[in-house]
């Protein structure tokens, strides 16, 4: 059965080698990586969904982080990094 959570590929990183004390060349990598968010069609939202912010309201009381609306049918999809 297929989980209600998709996932959209909005990976970035990027590494830089530094020091104990922040200076190149040490041979220490640090890497920064912004994760995936995840959407899940709201259950709670009723209606056409034509305006983000009230679809993030209705998402937030869920327990999401955020929402936004989507596609031909105007859904309510609630956010959340996964």
């Amino acid at each position: 059965m297929a989980s209600s959570l998709s996932s959209s590929s909005s990976w970035s990183h990027f590494s830089m080698k530094c020091g104990a004390d922040g200076e190149e060349g040490s041979g220490k990598t640090m890497v920064v990586v912004e994760g995936r968010t995840c959407e899940s069609q709201s259950h709670g939202f009723k209606g056409a969904c034509l305006i983000d912010s009230n679809c993030a309201l209705v998402c937030k009381n869920e327990g999401f982080s955020g929402g936004v609306c989507h596609g031909f049918r105007q859904r309510c999809f609630c956010t959340r990094n996964c």
